[in-house]
């Protein structure tokens, strides 16, 4: 019995496009690159963020006299029991959705330079986009990143400020309330 080589499997051809074109030209791979780099950058403000918008304060009003009674926030007798008010800072789902919504403005708008960009000027044969549109196109790739970074910096700031400034005294609001479109605030009032 004579054993034949079978045939090799189809090796996938990493080099190319699935439109044919070669996906080794070095205005491609830059692109391509920069894509990376936008969502690494998404990626990591994100999951960045999550930790700074992470926050609790509390105070308890009022409190017991000498003969055991309660006595309010000024030191006056009262009947009722003193309110313990908890606020507890968390992020919020818009963390992760406002990165991935950058992410695709911004390819969506390198890809619509290219498309309208000169395409009577290629920058060889084998890229159909000229020069001037591809690095735009990597231009804004680039903003992206920064405009990603600088959001997730900002959204912090912005949360924290409006953490600290929340008012934390006896009211009828409990749950969870939406504090900044990055975080959500759960407050719950206790009688000590």
């Amino acid at each position: 019995m004579k054993l034949e080589n079978p045939k090799p499997a189809p090796v996938l051809d990493l080099a190319s496009s699935p439109a044919g074109r070669p996906f080794t030209d070095g205005a491609t791979r830059s692109l391509f690159n920069r894509v990376l780099r936008l969502v690494i950058a998404a990626t990591l403000s994100a999951f960045a963020l999550s930790p700074l918008l992470v926050a609790s304060k509390g105070a308890c009003l009022g409190g017991y006299d000498a003969d055991g009674g309660y006595v309010d926030s000024f030191g006056n007798p009262t009947d009722k029991a003193p309110q313990c008010i908890t606020a507890i800072m968390e992020p919020g789902s818009a963390v992760y959705l406002f990165p991935l919504l950058l992410v695709l403005l911004f390819v969506y708008l390198a890809w619509r330079k290219l498309r309208v960009g000169e395409p009577n000027i290629p920058a060889s044969p084998r890229t159909p986009h000229s020069v001037s549109s591809v690095r735009a196109a990597g231009g804004i790739l680039r903003t992206g990143a920064g405009v990603i970074v600088l959001f997730a910096l900002l959204g912090a700031v912005w949360s924290q400020i409006a953490f600290a400034t929340l008012d934390v005294t006896p009211s009828s609001r409990t749950g969870t309330e939406t504090l900044t479109p990055f975080a959500e605030v759960t407050i719950t009032v206790e009688e000590s």
